[in-house]
């Protein structure tokens, strides 16, 4: 059986911290999570995201793909704008919280770019770890990132 956990408006909140989501208790992949941009970002935008285990992501593709063959140019210009003004700084965020929350280590990504370095990009090596070890590692990480974003 397969949970779909659709949460909209899941950033709108007045009081409170946030609740845990029921993907972060997923330990079977059966969770599949949509997400909008419509509503934390603006209304027209009318651009989500999902979250699943990479076998039911690649069904969603193919569903997408025969519904629609591309989203606006224009509004997945803005997210990737909007995305990329949460400027997190992955040298810091490493030393800070990464390692010593998560437990997890990644290479920064800034010194990767021919020219111009890039702060909020980070490169993981998964060649010496099991699947296993690197989703339980990522879930971790994933919890500690959007705790502090």
């Amino acid at each position: 059986m397969l949970i779909l956990e659709d949460s909209p408006y899941r950033e709108l909140r007045f009081e409170g911290g946030q609740l845990p989501t029921l993907a972060s208790l997923d330990t079977e992949g059966r969770v599949i999570h949509l997400g909008s941009f419509s509503k934390i970002l603006a209304p027209g935008v009318r651009l989500g995201w999902v979250s699943a285990a990479p076998e039911i992501l690649d069904k969603l593709s193919l569903l997408k793909l025969a519904a629609d063959t591309q989203s606006s140019p224009l509004n997945m210009t803005a997210v990737t704008r909007f995305l990329s003004t949460l400027d997190i700084d992955a040298t810091e965020f490493m030393a800070d919280h990464a390692l010593p929350e998560a437990r997890v280590a990644y290479v920064p990504g800034g010194s990767f770019f021919p020219s111009e370095q890039r702060s909020n990009y980070a490169r993981f090596s998964y060649s010496g770890q099991s699947d296993d070890e690197m989703v339980e590692a990522l879930t971790r990480l994933g919890a500690i990132l959007r705790s502090h974003i």
